[in-house]
């Protein structure tokens, strides 16, 4: 009998640990650019999104540890206290720089919305959204018209920010205030690619300067 005790016992404790565990495993969210459900990584009690993307391959110069324009968003995230979503392409770019430069241009000209890949997140609860990518033939990569149609900004406050080979914002910012005429759009930040592991002054002094 008193085997017979400590063998139920043993079922249920046993029992209750698979619960627990289960439960725990069920309320946890992906460590990418978003969560299972599209949500942006963060905190949850942040104002701010800041929306990039960005490469480490197929990059002027060779390939990188950390994207250059990661490491912008990253300090504006720092600064902001904000959340983050990455964009990844669901066909990923090609290795090289010469044959992304091809691909580019390819997009283009036929004015292209490649697929991302991870869900879009619920911009619904930011006040204000920061949008990152190196710029390309001068204008946003296309993947980046993308996110824009498949987001709604309106009533945010929208802050462009780019990385380059020297063309500054290109054609960025006006492409933003005519796309977004009726919002909020505000002063981009241009950061050379190269420089961008040491931005973060630059990027906290244009911060402050937009009132941030």
């Amino acid at each position: 009998m008193n085997i017979r005790r400590n063998v139920s016992w043993l079922v249920a404790l046993i029992s209750s640990l698979v619960l627990m565990l289960t439960a725990c495993s069920q309320s946890g969210t992906s460590a990418t650019g978003a969560s299972e459900s599209g949500a942006a990584s963060g905190g949850g009690d942040a104002k701010a999104l800041v929306v990039y993307f960005s490469r480490t391959k197929g990059i002027e110069g060779g390939d990188l540890d950390i994207g250059h324009t990661k490491r912008v968003a990253m300090f504006i995230k720092d600064y902001m206290k904000a959340d983050e979503y990455e964009i990844v392409p669901a066909k990923d770019y090609p290795d090289t720089y010469d044959e992304t430069v091809e691909v580019a241009e390819k997009e283009l000209d036929s004015d292209a919305r490649p697929e991302i890949k991870n869900p879009l997140p619920d911009v619904s609860g930011y006040d204000t959204v920061f949008v990152g990518a190196p710029v390309w033939y001068d204008e946003y990569p296309k993947i980046i018209e993308t996110f824009l149609d498949g987001v709604d900004l309106k009533g945010k406050t929208i802050v462009p920010f780019v990385t380059h080979e020297g063309s500054e914002m290109g054609g960025v910012q006006t492409f933003m205030e005519k796309k977004y005429s009726g919002e909020k759009v505000l002063k981009g930040l241009p950061i050379e690619g190269p420089k961008s592991a040491e931005s973060k002054d630059a990027v906290e002094a244009w911060l402050k300067e937009l009132g941030f």
